[in-house]
């Protein structure tokens, strides 16, 4: 909503990295679940899909994406 978009112009999809469209800045919108304890206690979050987004987000802030 901060960037003028609609909620839901955008799927979610864990793991997918979006350009904001209308944006010139190059901004992207990294999508994970919630690291809740139910997402975590059923399974819909592993740690190591966390650390994944995590680590793709610290590659593009290092400019290796």
């Amino acid at each position: 909503m901060a960037f003028g978009l609609a909620p839901g112009a955008l799927r979610f999809v864990h793991g997918a990295v979006h350009e904001l469209p209308g944006v010139s800045s190059g901004a992207l919108l990294f999508d994970s679940y919630h690291c809740s304890r139910y997402n975590t206690q059923t399974k819909r979050l592993t740690a190591s899909a966390f650390e994944a987004v995590v680590r793709d987000i610290v590659l593009f802030l290092r400019g290796c994406r």
